[in-house]
């Protein structure tokens, strides 16, 4: 039924019914036909019945005024011409009888009787005719005692005998009449019956194909006012409603989609401001400890570690520059590897790995994946590296080292994470600077409190040998050394006249050092340049020596 859209469906319902209304009309005509029918056979035997009986009362009356003219002797003519009036309408009421019974094939004998009268009364009126004319009355009264007499008991039986079947004829028809009454109203009653029940399951079943998909539609709105987008609405036919189901479907799977696409923005949106926010309170940890924690080492550990906590990488690292600027050392790592990595004092030449690179070139490097990236240098300690962020740390133009990151993702760092990590650098490069300052400010106080101790010792005595050792002693709270010993030029010679550190089993003091032209003895005590930086020498002994020119003959070495 909802195959038929809606409009031609109410049309072929109300045609239905229509339909039937017409058979419940038909069946009544057909019972009011066969009603009629008996009434109709039941007026032909009363036609037939009224038509032999109207024969019979011709006979009599011919009879009567035949009787009547014989009575007063006319004339001939006068009563030839009565007699022939009387003929005439004697055949036609035995015409009209003879058709009459003629529809019926019973009354084939009465047709014939009634045709035998036809003929032989009009020629017994013809011989009476013709006796009155000779005016032989009494032959005509005998003519009509004997004949029309015999004629009159001939149309009595045939009367009796059409009213006896008239009325058994009248009987069954009453009967039949009876019967076919009751038969039409329980036909009558029973289609109306069944008119009315098939237009009940018609209206019900028109109905419900309505009213049904009205319903699911109805559940299907009060579902989507309540957030249930997933709710579908059961589609069948091809209807109206059907197809307004279908686009409330499809509607509903659009909010769907929209609500969790929605849904999804918004984690992600949340996400993205609780990232930043980590962010955020990542960079405010960093500026703060900046300011409070003044140990290189510890706060370079704390970064790494605060890094790797807040954001989740797989490894974070600081290396820095060394003196030269020709290589970079782990001094910061998490983890198992970091620990590693310091212990071992790892450094990698500038431009050696991705690390190296970024201290070389003094830019940034993203790696999504660093397995398809020359610059990238595998390390035991980090086998699950999948994507690398390091990042200069620069004061001004100035180098100061790398902030590592790795991750075991590819493609881990976006473009939005640059600015933030960037700046975490920028803090850590101004720690760096800072802890350095600090470093160099603590180291020339106490180069000033070791050289005034100095100056107040050597101020005490002025025997050169104690000076000697003196200068030694404080020197090794300015410079650290293993051993030191101060130098006098003996012409081509340097002569050893303090030491220290040196093992018992050697007397430096006993020690002469040649000089040779192109010796770094000689290039230290060039007069053009006497306050020349540090040069490093084989020492007398087989180890590395630093050497200190001093203004004049004499030099210190470590």
């Amino acid at each position: 039924m909802q195959q038929i859209k809606i409009g031609p469906r109410l049309v072929l319902s109300f045609g239905i019914m229509l339909l039937l209304m017409f058979i419940g009309m038909a069946v009544g005509l057909w019972q009011l036909n066969t009603l009629q029918g008996q009434a109709q056979r039941l007026h032909g035997a009363d036609t037939q019945a009224l038509a032999v009986l109207r024969v019979h009362d011709h006979v009599l009356i011919l009879k009567d005024e035949l009787q009547r003219l014989i009575r007063t002797r006319g004339a001939a003519a006068p009563f030839a011409e009565a007699v022939l009036a009387l003929r005439e309408d004697f055949v036609k009421t035995v015409d009209d009888a003879i058709t009459a019974l003629g529809s019926s094939s019973r009354h084939t004998q009465q047709v014939e009787q009634l045709e035998s009268i036809k003929v032989s009364v009009p020629g017994q009126l013809d011989i009476i005719i013709s006796l009155a004319q000779a005016g032989n009355w009494e032959r005509v009264q005998t003519q009509l005692d004997n004949e029309l007499q015999q004629i009159s008991q001939t149309t009595q039986a045939l009367v009796e005998e059409i009213n006896a079947e008239v009325a058994l004829e009248q009987q069954n028809a009453l009967a039949r009449m009876d019967q076919v009454q009751k038969q039409t109203l329980t036909t009558m009653l029973i289609v109306s019956l069944l008119i009315l029940l098939a237009a009940g399951i018609l209206g019900f079943i028109v109905t419900r194909s309505i009213a049904q998909p009205l319903a699911h539609l109805d559940a299907g709105a009060r579902a989507l006012a309540q957030g249930h987008f997933n709710h579908a609405i059961t589609v069948t036919g091809g209807d109206e409603l059907s197809h307004l189901s279908r686009v409330f479907n499809h509607t509903a799977a659009q909010l769907a989609g929209l609500y969790a696409n929605l849904e999804q923005r918004v984690q992600e949106r949340t996400e993205e401001l609780d990232y930043r926010y980590r962010q955020l309170e990542t960079s405010i940890a960093v500026g703060h400890h900046i300011t409070s924690i003044l140990d290189l080492d510890q706060l370079l550990n704390y970064v790494a570690e605060l890094i790797k906590e807040r954001y989740g990488y797989y490894f974070v690292g600081v290396f820095l520059l060394d003196e030269t600027g020709d290589y970079v050392i782990a001094r910061a790592g998490t983890g198992e590897a970091g620990r590693f990595l310091r212990q071992n004092e790892f450094r990698l030449e500038a431009g050696e790995g991705i690390i190296g690179w970024v201290a070389k070139n003094r830019r940034l490097a993203r790696v999504d994946d660093v397995s398809q990236d020359n610059r990238y240098l595998r390390l035991e300690t980090l086998p699950a590296t999948r994507s690398e962020l390091a990042l200069p740390l620069m004061m001004g133009k100035t180098v100061l080292g790398v902030l590592d990151i790795e991750s075991d993702q590819p493609a881990a760092f976006h473009l939005d994470d640059l600015p933030v990590l960037q700046s975490l650098a920028d803090q850590v490069a101004i720690a760096i600077q800072n802890a350095s300052l600090y470093e160099s400010e603590k180291a020339r106080r106490q180069l000033a409190e070791n050289l005034y101790e100095a100056s107040r010792a050597l101020s005490r005595t002025l025997d050169l040998a104690e000076v000697l050792n003196l200068i030694l002693e404080h020197l090794s709270k300015t410079v650290a050394y293993d051993r030191a010993a101060v130098m006098l030029q003996n012409k081509d010679e340097l002569e050893i006249v303090a030491a220290r550190g040196f093992p018992e089993a050697v007397n430096p003091l006993s020690l002469r050092v040649s000089i040779k032209e192109d010796d770094v003895f000689r290039k230290s005590i060039k007069p053009a340049n006497p306050w020349s930086s540090p040069m490093f020498c084989s020492g007398p002994i087989g180890s590395t020596w630093k050497i200190y020119p001093w203004p004049g003959p004499g030099w210190g070495c470590r």
